[in-house]
Protein backbone atom coordinates (compact mmCIF):
# COMPACT_ATOMS: atom_id res chain seq x y z
CA UNK A 1 0.00 0.00 0.00
CA UNK A 2 2.83 2.41 0.84
CA UNK A 3 4.48 1.72 -2.49
CA UNK A 4 1.25 2.35 -4.35
CA UNK A 5 0.74 5.67 -2.55
CA UNK A 6 4.30 6.80 -3.15
CA UNK A 7 4.08 5.82 -6.82
CA UNK A 8 0.80 7.71 -7.20
CA UNK A 9 2.20 10.82 -5.53
CA UNK A 10 5.33 10.72 -7.69
CA UNK A 11 3.19 10.42 -10.83
CA UNK A 12 1.08 13.26 -9.52
CA UNK A 13 4.02 15.64 -9.76
CA UNK A 14 4.16 15.11 -13.52
CA UNK A 15 0.42 15.28 -14.14
CA UNK A 16 -0.41 18.41 -16.16
CA UNK A 17 -4.00 18.83 -15.03
CA UNK A 18 -2.89 18.74 -11.40
CA UNK A 19 -0.72 21.78 -11.97
CA UNK A 20 -3.38 23.49 -14.08
CA UNK A 21 -5.91 22.94 -11.29
CA UNK A 22 -3.49 24.20 -8.64
CA UNK A 23 -2.73 27.37 -10.61
CA UNK A 24 -6.44 27.92 -11.30
CA UNK A 25 -7.29 27.61 -7.62
CA UNK A 26 -4.45 29.98 -6.68
CA UNK A 27 -5.70 32.51 -9.25
CA UNK A 28 -9.25 32.14 -7.94
CA UNK A 29 -7.89 32.63 -4.41
CA UNK A 30 -6.44 35.94 -5.52
CA UNK A 31 -9.48 36.97 -7.54
CA UNK A 32 -12.13 36.45 -4.82
CA UNK A 33 -10.72 38.85 -2.18
CA UNK A 34 -9.82 41.46 -4.80
CA UNK A 35 -13.32 41.26 -6.23
CA UNK A 36 -14.82 41.60 -2.74
CA UNK A 37 -12.62 44.63 -2.10
CA UNK A 38 -13.64 46.30 -5.36
CA UNK A 39 -17.30 45.56 -4.60
CA UNK A 40 -16.87 47.03 -1.14
CA UNK A 41 -15.32 50.20 -2.56
CA UNK A 42 -18.08 50.59 -5.10
CA UNK A 43 -21.08 49.88 -2.85
CA UNK A 44 -19.66 51.15 0.42
CA UNK A 45 -20.68 48.03 2.31
CA UNK A 46 -18.38 46.21 4.68
CA UNK A 47 -17.48 42.64 3.73
CA UNK A 48 -15.70 40.40 6.16
CA UNK A 49 -12.87 38.29 4.87
CA UNK A 50 -14.49 35.19 6.31
CA UNK A 51 -17.45 35.47 3.94
CA UNK A 52 -15.33 34.38 0.98
CA UNK A 53 -13.61 31.41 2.59
CA UNK A 54 -15.82 28.81 1.01
CA UNK A 55 -15.45 30.15 -2.50
CA UNK A 56 -13.31 27.12 -3.21
CA UNK A 57 -16.44 24.98 -2.88
CA UNK A 58 -17.65 26.46 -6.18
CA UNK A 59 -14.75 25.01 -8.12
CA UNK A 60 -13.33 22.10 -6.15
CA UNK A 61 -16.11 19.68 -7.07
CA UNK A 62 -15.63 20.25 -10.78
CA UNK A 63 -11.84 20.21 -10.60
CA UNK A 64 -11.64 17.03 -8.55
CA UNK A 65 -14.17 15.25 -10.77
CA UNK A 66 -12.15 16.10 -13.87
CA UNK A 67 -8.86 15.27 -12.17
CA UNK A 68 -10.05 11.90 -10.84
CA UNK A 69 -11.43 10.85 -14.20
CA UNK A 70 -8.28 11.88 -16.04
CA UNK A 71 -5.91 10.38 -13.48
CA UNK A 72 -7.60 7.00 -13.09
CA UNK A 73 -8.57 6.87 -16.76
CA UNK A 74 -4.93 7.24 -17.71
CA UNK A 75 -4.05 4.30 -15.48
CA UNK A 76 -6.65 2.13 -17.16
CA UNK A 77 -5.76 3.14 -20.72
CA UNK A 78 -2.00 2.87 -20.26
CA UNK A 79 -2.26 -0.57 -18.67
CA UNK A 80 -0.82 0.54 -15.35
CA UNK A 81 -3.77 -0.91 -13.48
CA UNK A 82 -3.25 -4.31 -15.12
CA UNK A 83 0.46 -4.21 -14.33
CA UNK A 84 -0.25 -3.46 -10.67
CA UNK A 85 -2.60 -6.44 -10.48
CA UNK A 86 -0.10 -8.73 -12.24
CA UNK A 87 2.62 -7.70 -9.78
CA UNK A 88 0.42 -8.89 -6.94
CA UNK A 89 -1.33 -5.85 -5.50
CA UNK A 90 -4.92 -6.34 -4.48
CA UNK A 91 -7.64 -4.38 -6.23
CA UNK A 92 -8.76 -3.01 -2.89
CA UNK A 93 -5.30 -1.56 -2.25
CA UNK A 94 -5.08 -0.08 -5.74
CA UNK A 95 -8.47 1.60 -5.50
CA UNK A 96 -7.79 2.81 -1.98
CA UNK A 97 -4.46 4.30 -3.06
CA UNK A 98 -6.17 6.08 -5.97
CA UNK A 99 -8.88 7.36 -3.62
CA UNK A 100 -6.33 8.67 -1.12
CA UNK A 101 -4.36 10.33 -3.92
CA UNK A 102 -7.51 12.01 -5.24
CA UNK A 103 -8.50 13.15 -1.74
CA UNK A 104 -5.03 14.58 -1.10
CA UNK A 105 -5.24 16.39 -4.43
CA UNK A 106 -8.59 17.95 -3.53
CA UNK A 107 -7.31 19.05 -0.13
CA UNK A 108 -4.17 20.50 -1.71
CA UNK A 109 -6.22 22.46 -4.23
CA UNK A 110 -8.37 23.90 -1.42
CA UNK A 111 -5.25 24.77 0.56
CA UNK A 112 -3.79 26.59 -2.43
CA UNK A 113 -7.02 28.57 -2.69
CA UNK A 114 -6.54 29.82 0.88
CA UNK A 115 -2.87 30.80 0.49
CA UNK A 116 -3.47 34.35 -0.83
CA UNK A 117 -5.99 35.23 1.92
CA UNK A 118 -3.44 36.12 4.65
CA UNK A 119 -1.81 38.51 2.18
CA UNK A 120 -4.97 40.56 2.03
CA UNK A 121 -5.62 40.41 5.76
CA UNK A 122 -2.21 41.95 6.48
CA UNK A 123 -2.53 44.67 3.87
CA UNK A 124 -1.52 48.17 4.86
CA UNK A 125 -4.89 49.64 3.84
CA UNK A 126 -6.59 48.03 6.84
CA UNK A 127 -9.62 47.09 4.77
CA UNK A 128 -9.74 43.44 5.67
Amino acid sequence: MNRLLSANLICLRKHKFFWIGMSFMFAAGIFFPVNRYLDMKQCGSVNNLDNGFFGCALFIGILTAVFCSLYTGTEYSDGTMRNKIVIGHKRRDIYLANFITSAVTGIAMCAVFFLPYPLYRNSSSGVF
